[in-house]
């Protein structure tokens, strides 16, 4: 339990430090989402700010400089992201991406080298195409080759390498694919948030 207690802290203590440094930033923070080497801050407007590791342009800001402290994602690329309600991050092999959800869209900035959305490679938020009325994202880990994104309606769609879902080890998506959820939660199953004190989590409830 103290152990559990000092990983908690730690963790509360990453939070202020980079919460306090977006401020002083200039950037005034409403959320937090946290990948294996990156953090991103959602301002009152909405709008994305990052900073971490960007060896293949996972922030989005444009570059694959690093970045000590927050930088607006999108500015100077194709769209522009704003009213954002999730954000995710992997690194897998020789990639590094970063997955946004905005303005009901989804949106995928770094390198995949398996079946990402074109371009493979992107220092800037390019649409995932598929996608409509998208509330959230997630990466199942931090070395995942699969990606995932559920809209408002509680419907769950993967895209990537299928190692964890659709059916088959060497199948794999370029573009989301709707999941057959089984039986148990075809009826009032649906996708909930759960607060947390580093950003939204998501399960599913199946309201049983």
């Amino acid at each position: 339990m103290q152990f559990a207690s000092s990983i908690g802290s730690s963790l509360l203590s990453l939070a202020m430090v980079i919460w306090l440094s977006s401020v002083a930033s200039g950037v005034t923070p409403r959320n937090l989402f946290t990948t294996q080497w990156s953090t991103f801050v959602v301002d009152s407007e909405g709008l994305l700010y990052a900073c971490g590791r960007n060896h293949q342009g996972q922030l989005g800001v444009g570059d694959q400089t690093e970045r000590t402290s927050p930088t607006r994602v999108g500015v100077g690329g194709v769209v522009t992201v704003s009213n954002v309600t999730g954000v995710c991050g992997s690194v897998a092999e020789d990639a590094g991406w970063t997955l946004i959800a905005a303005d009901g869209r989804v949106f995928f900035s770094g390198k995949s080298s398996l079946s990402p959305p074109s371009p493979s490679f992107s220092t800037s938020p390019v649409l995932v195409l598929g996608l409509d009325d998208a509330k959230g994202v997630a990466c199942p880990s931090s070395t995942s080759t699969e990606m995932f994104a559920w809209n408002s309606s509680g419907h769950l769609f993967s895209w990537g390498s299928g190692l964890l879902g659709r059916g088959s080890a060497s199948e794999s998506a370029a573009l989301p694919v709707e999941l057959q959820i089984p039986s148990a939660f075809e009826s009032g199953g649906v996708l909930e948030e759960v607060t947390g004190c580093l950003g939204p989590l998501y399960g599913m409830n199946t309201r049983a």
